[in-house]
């Protein structure tokens, strides 16, 4: 039980980092919304009829949030690669690294709490 209580601390110290980033999530969450409610639907109305022709009608506005998804989800995890190289710069692995944890604990610690952190983010 206490590889499982290791590797939550891992995981909630990675999550602890989203409360220093309540306007970078925010700005994000407004860019989404205003992509999906206002450019998608313009963009959507724009391509229409061109394109439900060419996809057996399947709208373009599908296409286009499975896009937006995707560029926020690849911008987010660039961010977050951008804060674990940080980390290096700061020691921070290296301190992480000289804990009594086993390190397969530490790595699947870190990747579930970034992926958490990179999901709520998104």
């Amino acid at each position: 039980m206490g590889s499982l209580r290791t590797l939550l601390v891992i995981a909630l110290w990675d999550l602890m980092k989203l409360k220093n980033q309540k306007v970078f999530i925010a700005m994000r969450f407004a860019w989404f919304t205003i992509q999906i409610l206002v450019f998608a639907r313009a963009v959507s109305y724009i391509v229409s009829q061109v394109v439900l022709q060419y996809t057996g009608g399947v709208e373009y506005y599908y296409f286009y949030i499975l896009g937006v998804y995707t560029t926020l989800l690849y911008s987010t995890s660039i961010a977050r690669g951008y804060m674990i190289a940080d980390e290096f710069d700061d020691g921070i692995v290296e301190y992480h690294l000289s804990l009594p944890i086993r390190r397969n604990l530490l790595a699947v610690g870190r990747v579930l709490g970034s992926s958490i952190s990179t999901i709520i983010s998104t």
